[in-house]
């Protein structure tokens, strides 16, 4: 499904900001170059909370999983444009899955484990989803739970080596068939996935219409190239992803940024301080993305250490963050934090490296617009941005609260599914620029930045 105008899609590439390249074929890519090179590692107190033991994949042990599910997925007559709902934890399993659907070409909804049964009933509702991929998580069957909201035509699929009856086995243990093999190898010749098709649907919450966000592997990749510009990603890293997998933050930071890196990816699901400080010390993480919460623990462990350690940069932000914390983090293993700002629909700032300044603060944002220039970021040449009073008049002054827009390559097109004909499916201001819902001002000490403030409040 492509959801991109050809106006955009050419503008775009002849800028230089989307290329050729989708998940499927760097993730080849990848794998011709590192085989051999360890790609996955599963959180190490994962029995805490799945049935299977933690296991660590090779990139090409990975080929080999992905190859498997994804042709048992076409053989269980998933196509092209169906939507897969997956509610899973940060699991090897879960980046098998999803580099299988993009293989394949089907729309990935990734959900939570922790949804509530009103949101999933609204995503059956809204997607129909041809299949359903869950577990067991915790004390919860969530294969069992989505049978409440699913319809009975969705097929169900599971990992677990224990699954029977009319559950779809996907389980590691259980390799494709060479008949299964040999048709995924017709279907991907005869149906290639373009990056302008669209990989997932990001679930929009709190609104009554429109609850899904398709975007595209080149979106993907260029809310990707930021942060992997802003990090210092290099060849061989090992990255520790504490972010959901089933939300923008776990794959816009690390999914495609893992593979283009030719990186180790540790997962961690329970956010547990000593889990975290033994899976950064193990595997000696050069790049951490771990939510606001967590950041205690990553200071904690460098206030321990007696020796300079591998962690370079810290990711974290997605919502409210102590800079306090991260200040004190910066300094104690001079460790440098990326605070993100992010939505679903792939507006993005951060503050790179590259466009710091001597006034620069954890909290502040850069302002990409005409009124302010110099800056030297991958981000500042594909981003820009306005503030908008609630009067539509754009805001030049500092101190005064409105609402940010942005226009870029990293954003969407429109919600999923369409508008009634007739009705605009345009989520822009003007001239392209998306409002995004939060409040910012332009910082009184220093004026090329914003600052957030809170959340546009919502007509009563």
């Amino acid at each position: 499904m492509q959801t991109s105008s050809r106006e955009s899609i050419e503008f775009y590439v002849r800028r230089g900001f989307w290329g050729e390249e989708s998940l499927e074929s760097l993730f080849r890519r990848t794998v011709a170059i590192h085989p051999g090179r360890l790609a996955l590692v599963d959180p190490p107190d994962r029995e805490s909370f799945s049935d299977l033991p933690p296991r660590q994949l090779t990139y090409s042990d990975l080929f080999s999983a992905v190859r498997d599910v994804s042709a048992r997925l076409l053989a269980a007559g998933l196509k092209k444009d169906q939507v897969v709902v997956t509610q899973l934890p940060n699991t090897v399993e879960t980046v098998v899955l999803y580099l299988a659907v993009a293989r394949i070409g089907a729309l990935l909804c990734p959900m939570s484990v922790d949804q509530s049964t009103a949101s999933l009933a609204e995503v059956s509702l809204q997607l129909e989803p041809v299949m359903y991929v869950g577990c067991r998580y915790r004390h919860r069957d969530l294969l069992k739970q989505a049978r409440t909201w699913l319809p009975e035509s969705c097929q169900f699929a599971s990992f677990s080596p224990s699954a029977v009856g009319d559950i779809l086995n996907l389980s590691l243990e259980s390799p494709a068939t060479p008949e299964e093999i040999r048709h995924l190898g017709t279907i991907m010749d005869s149906m290639p996935v373009s990056p302008n098709e669209v990989f997932t649907l990001t679930w929009k919450r709190h609104t009554d219409r429109h609850p899904a966000i398709p975007r595209t592997h080149n979106q993907w990749f260029a809310l990707a190239s930021f942060v992997y510009e802003g990090a210092g990603l290099r060849n061989g890293d090992s990255l520790l992803c504490s972010f959901s997998l089933s939300e923008v933050s776990g794959i816009g930071a690390f999914l495609y940024n893992w593979l283009m890196a030719g990186a180790r990816l540790v997962l961690n699901q329970t956010g547990e301080p000593e889990v975290l400080k033994k899976q950064l010390e193990q595997n000696r993480i050069t790049c951490a993305g771990v939510p606001p919460a967590q950041l205690v623990a990553v200071q904690e462990l460098l206030d321990s250490m007696g020796k300079p350690c591998s962690l370079r940069t810290v990711i974290s932000g997605f919502s409210s963050m102590d800079t306090g914390i991260a200040q004190k983090i910066a300094s104690s293993g001079k460790v440098a934090v990326l605070n993100c700002y992010s939505t679903s629909e792939g507006a993005s700032l951060m503050a790179t490296p590259a466009d710091r300044c001597d006034q620069w603060e954890e909290h502040l944002f850069p302002r990409f617009d005409e009124q302010v220039d110099g800056w030297n970021s991958r981000m500042s040449r594909m981003v820009r941005t306005r503030l908008v009073a609630g009067d539509a008049q754009e805001i030049t002054e500092p101190g005064t609260p409105g609402e940010l827009f942005v226009k870029g390559p990293s954003l969407f097109d429109r919600y999923y599914p369409s508008e009634p004909e007739g009705e605009s499916e345009e989520p822009c201001y003007k001239d392209g620029y998306q409002g995004t819902g939060d409040l910012f001002v332009i910082d009184e000490q220093n004026p090329r930045f914003y600052r957030f403030v809170g959340r546009v409040e919502e007509p009563s």
